[in-house]
């Protein structure tokens, strides 16, 4: 066999020519001259010590090749998770990121020159209302921002990143984050309802000139009017959009022999038509939600349904005389009501409703009960001057003195955030 080595030719001054080093570099190592087989011709080696190349450097250049490989695809990996975090992507999670870093005083917190009208829940921050402005606070109780909103009547609704503010029977409406308002917008007739989907887009419903109510679905780069529908009998009395933004439920009441009938559809914004339409006789819908998975609760005057997400699969739960007073939800798909019976005046009842539309809890609560908020695991009940902590299956877990002067109660992150007068307080459950 040739020797791999390649012997240096030599000058005429004695000295070696040093050789351009090669693609791959070789390293050289001593070793025996091996036992030669019958067949096996001897290698030349001039009587000088054998040497074998052996190529160790090629070895390690693909493990730093894997690694980096490796590394790069962790990297990006991380940033297309961070880049989902948000609906305007990584640079809107930074600058949401960066806007929440302060640490603020701790609550309570005070807004003696302000009317606070509604306390929200967005990710893990309280987004107050008031009749001037959109506030938001972080867990420490930094104030992140304050925008006056410029609304009569400023209604919100808030995901995990972004909120939806605007105007009931007026035509503005904006959307907001941590660090700007992202959005804003007059649309062409009253608006009547808004929702705000967890990925950025929103629908809404408005008034119309020639129809009853129109609804819209905007999103995409720039918010652009995706979805267009009439409607043309009814009055419109729920909405709401899918978390991807690509399926709305609303509701439509009409009255027919002096009897309301309720319609729920389901729509799909890509399709002409509804993909489902569920009808209940004597009834009046009040609201409809979004749950996991996409399937769609329905809240009435005398009744509580629920069905998949395409409109099948549905159950329904009658209140038997008792009148609906309160109602919440979760992100997780719970729902609690409050139901006050006719005959008894002390006493009403609390249902707890988990996401497959089961009832999970139905348990007797003081009649005056004027607030609730649910957990995902509990519900707080506000009533005279307590404040009551229970489980999903109706056992107390807490009870403390708050006040009678606290007119709301909402959760943030487990623990109760207490409205009084122009103060938000937050109580954690376990602590004094």
């Amino acid at each position: 066999m040739k020797s791999r080595t390649k012997k240096p030719e030599r000058h005429q001054n004695g000295q070696a020519e040093k050789t351009r080093p090669s693609e791959v570099e070789y390293s050289y190592a001593l070793v025996e001259k091996p036992a030669q087989g019958k067949n096996e011709k001897p290698a030349e080696t001039n009587g000088r010590p054998q040497l074998r190349a052996i190529k160790g450097k090629k070895h390690r250049g693909k493990i730093r090749a894997l690694i980096t490989f490796a590394v790069i695809l962790i990297l990006m990996a991380a940033l297309v998770y961070l880049n989902s975090l948000s609906p305007g992507g990584l640079v809107e999670f930074t600058e949401n990121l960066y806007a929440g870093m302060n640490n603020g005083n701790g609550f309570p917190v005070r807004l003696p020159d302000e009317k606070i009208e509604q306390v929200y829940i967005s990710g893990n921050d309280l987004v107050v209302l008031t009749d001037a402005a959109l506030l938001e606070y972080n867990s420490s109780a930094y104030q992140m921002f304050y925008r006056q909103h410029g609304m009569s009547a400023p209604v919100v609704d808030t995901e995990s990143s972004r909120i939806l503010v605007y105007d009931r029977g007026g035509k503005a409406l904006k959307i907001e984050n941590r660090f700007k308002t992202v959005f804003e917008i007059e649309l062409d007739n009253a608006l009547l309802l808004g929702r705000l989907s967890e990925s950025g887009g929103f629908a809404v419903a408005t008034r119309s000139q020639r129809y009853s109510a129109e609804i819209k679905v905007f999103g995409g780069d720039g918010f652009k009017n995706l979805y267009t529908r009439y409607l043309v009998a009814g009055e419109i009395t729920g909405l709401d959009i899918s978390r991807d933004g690509r399926n709305i439920v609303y509701s439509v009441v009409e009255a027919r022999g002096g009897e309301f009938v309720s319609t729920v559809y389901i729509c799909d914004i890509k399709k002409k038509d509804p993909i489902a339409a569920q009808v209940y006789e004597n009834a009046f819908v009040v609201a409809v939600d979004y749950k996991e998975a996409d399937a769609v609760a329905v809240l009435g005057d005398s009744f509580f349904s629920y069905m998949d997400k395409m409109g099948g699969s549905r159950v329904d739960y009658n209140y038997d005389g008792r009148v609906l007073e309160l109602a919440d939800r979760t992100k997780k798909g719970f729902s609690a009501l409050f139901l006050a019976g006719q005959t008894d005046g002390a006493s009403g009842d609390l249902l707890i409703i988990s996401a497959d539309g089961t009832v999970t809890a139905d348990f007797t609560a003081p009649r005056e009960l004027r607030d609730i908020a649910l957990t995902d695991d509990g519900i707080y009940g506000l009533y005279g001057r307590h404040l009551a902590l229970f489980d999903h299956g109706g056992e107390q877990k807490g009870l403390w003195e708050v006040g009678q002067e606290v007119s709301g109660v909402t959760e943030i992150g487990g623990s109760a955030a207490l409205l009084k007068n122009s103060e938000i307080s937050v109580m954690v459950p376990g602590e004094s």
